[in-house]
């Protein structure tokens, strides 16, 4: 069975910037008093989030149109605060160590149900064994600021433990070294990293790095602020930063998949610095026999009949929330696909195996799980029609929303949940093209 469409057309999609940019930007701005303009803002539920921390501590900001401004802010909320981060991952992590080190106050965090079991607890180790005060029960998190406070700049912080430890950053003074396992998420890394703009510091890593990519991503965000990590010392902080963001090329996947199935030719942006894993998706499709045309602004995906669909062995480790998109596409293929580097699906917003598995079972076809290799067999027929499972996943919603588009009968159970990493009316508006 081919993808086919009563029509060929030619869009050029133009989607919002990346929230996992959008989030560090957020995040460097509590720790660093700027006025700050963001432009290809992503006006979706984990950035939401993180506003409304902004929102909680009394810092200045407004949306206008497609643009973030962020604006210097006298004092903050003085007094203590509570706050709920429903199920924004990312935004945890990243306030965590601002919370636990840099607000001078108690602050209580209320988790959403699914947000409280998703790993945190190597973050809040570490935070702690850095003489943090941060207590996870269930779904709260209580912080308590450390006394005596964190020095600012040089020197060695009184409330850091572990002994002294290396050179920071900023250029050669003593410091006390952080240490943290980030083979489950780059984020914790990351957060650190930022903290470390703000607390002299000097992490060390233990075990794999899960995405070099994404620290590399943050390390960008630290530079824009005038932070160099890699060539000391440090630069004056800006009192002002523009910024126009990348495209979120984790989004663009689907509109690769909504290409394949519909023989719409899709295009967007291209740019020259791509940290992004999730924009190597690319590198799979082309495996699969799929053409690009690119030039120094646009990459376009070109479908054509003689496509090889040859049976695909792929390991996704490096780009794992693809993996979803990766599994329903290949119900179109003509071979059997083996995923491998599945290992922490079952730590996402959902058990996203049990709802790949399940969901292909909806459709018409098999899917099975074995010694960290996803195998799915190809449809030999139109899906069966039903109600697909979101499992309250954004990743399912959207990828179900694309096959939805080829195959109007299908229904989707949450399609809301979307709105988690792409801003509903802005989906809605590209798919109107």
């Amino acid at each position: 069975m081919m993808p086919s469409s009563s029509r060929e057309d030619n869009i050029k999609i133009i989607l919002p910037g990346s929230k996992s940019i959008i989030n560090r930007i957020l995040c460097m701005a509590l720790y660093h008093n700027v006025d700050i303009m963001i432009k290809n803002f992503n006006l979706c539920y984990d950035v939401l989030e993180m506003l409304a921390i902004y929102d909680t501590l009394h810092i200045k900001y407004i949306l206008k149109e497609d643009k973030l401004y962020i604006y210097k802010t006298e004092k903050t909320t003085s007094s203590d605060i509570s706050i709920s981060i429903s199920e924004s991952g990312t935004c945890l992590r990243f306030v965590l160590p601002y919370f636990a080190f840099v607000f001078p106050h108690k602050v209580v965090i209320k988790l959403g149900d699914r947000l409280s079991k998703r790993p945190i607890s190597k973050l809040i180790d570490c935070l702690n064994g850095a003489g943090g005060d941060v207590i996870q029960n269930g779904n709260m998190i209580k912080i308590t600021p450390p006394l005596p406070p964190l020095k600012e700049g040089g020197g060695s912080p009184p409330s850091l433990r572990g002994g002294r430890g290396g050179v920071d950053a900023r250029g050669g003074s003593e410091c006390y070294p952080v240490i943290i396992d980030s083979s489950e998420s780059s984020q914790f890394l990351s957060s650190l990293m930022m903290l470390s703009t703000k607390k002299n510091i000097q992490i060390k890593v233990k075990n794999q790095i899960a995405s070099v990519s994404y620290l590399k991503m943050t390390e960008d965000i630290l530079n824009l602020f005038g932070f160099f990590i890699l060539t000391p010392p440090l630069i004056t902080t800006p009192n002002s930063i523009k910024i126009t963001l990348d495209p979120d090329y984790s989004t663009i996947c689907y509109f690769w998949l909504y290409s394949f199935l519909t023989k719409k030719q899709i295009s967007v942006k291209k740019i020259s610095n791509i940290y992004q894993p999730d924009y190597h998706f690319i590198d799979i499709l082309k495996k699969i026999g799929f053409m690009f045309k690119e030039n120094n602004t646009s990459i376009k995906l070109i479908n054509t009949d003689d496509t090889i669909y040859p049976e695909l062995h792929l390991n996704m480790s490096n780009m794992p929330d693809q993996i979803i998109t990766l599994a329903f596409l290949a119900l179109f293929l003509k071979n059997k696909t083996y995923i491998s580097g599945c290992k922490t699906l079952y730590l996402k917003e959902s058990n996203r195996i049990k709802g790949i598995i399940d969901n292909i079972k909806l459709l018409g076809s098999h899917a099975y799980y074995k010694k960290d290799i996803l195998v799915i067999t190809p449809l030999k027929n139109e899906p069966k029609k039903c109600r697909l499972k979101t499992y309250n996943d954004h990743r399912f919603a959207l990828t179900f929303y694309i096959l939805s588009q080829r195959f109007p009968y299908l229904q989707i159970d949450n399609f809301e949940c979307a709105k988690k990493s792409l801003d509903l009316n802005t989906l809605k508006k590209i798919m109107t093209l």
